[in-house]
């Protein structure tokens, strides 16, 4: 079914003109070709690059996942094979997906980016932001103007959406205002990351998430014990239905 991604593991040396993928930064008359892996590879990286992909991943994909012999089979690595193998689905029906887990380093944010690849692949618009950015956007200029310039992207992946920010994010409630009207108005797909659950009461920033997208967002609780919630999710975006949960 993922066959794909063993074709697409990315080498250290291109197999045609021998150049070293970090090093290919001559004009294109010096590359061996227009099939050569270096031509392919570079317009590939620029394209991670405008998408804001940290360049630490884009030589990663899905198999490169260091799993262990148990979360190599959980349930949480074939829901987000789910939604994968749909995606196409997964954006006409703006499903979001949310990957959470309160330690770091365990694969949130790497699954996120497996996403995004593979929407690229299928020809759609990606992007990846850290959650502080959007944050000092709508600081730093007070109104809309950046999530209005996102809200076309296809595929989004909000990064650690309840990162610690200013005070003034959590008391200043037009600037909540304007998070909160970017997520109603938006029916595309976002892939949120975070170290907390849904149910958080906390954060504003999760309630919004959560009050906003609670009929077409999904919580996968990423780790080894195959901790995941299963709501007919993956049925509901088949038959194309728009509260997909809940």
């Amino acid at each position: 079914m993922f066959d794909q991604y063993n074709s697409l593991i990315n080498k250290d040396i291109c197999p045609i003109c021998k150049s070293n993928y970090n090093s290919f930064k001559g004009p294109r008359e010096e590359w061996h070709n227009k099939d050569c892996n270096c031509f392919i590879q570079n317009k590939l990286w620029i394209d991670y690059s405008i998408a804001e992909i940290p360049n630490n991943f884009f030589s990663k994909d899905i198999n490169d996942y260091e799993f262990t012999e148990q979360s190599s089979s959980s349930n949480f690595l074939s829901e987000i094979k789910k939604y994968i193998k749909l995606i196409d689905k997964v954006h006409q029906t703006g499903s979001c997906l949310f990957l959470c887990n309160e330690l770091s380093a365990i694969g949130k944010t790497f699954f996120s980016i497996c996403i995004l690849k593979e929407a690229y692949r299928k020809k759609y618009s990606i992007k990846f932001l850290p959650f502080v950015k959007i944050y000092n956007e709508i600081i730093n200029h007070k109104n809309d103007t950046f999530l209005k310039s996102i809200n076309d992207i296809d595929f989004l992946v909000i990064d650690s959406i309840d990162k610690e920010v200013g005070r003034e994010f959590l008391s200043d409630i037009k600037v909540l205002n304007i998070f909160e009207e970017f997520l109603k108005i938006r029916f595309k797909p976002i892939i949120f990351t975070a170290c907390s659950r849904l149910e958080d009461r906390q954060l504003e920033t999760i309630k919004i998430t959560k009050s906003c997208l609670k009929h077409r967002i999904y919580e996968l609780y990423i780790d080894s014990q195959n901790q995941y919630t299963n709501m007919n999710y993956w049925d509901n975006i088949t038959s194309f239905k728009k509260e997909v949960i809940k």
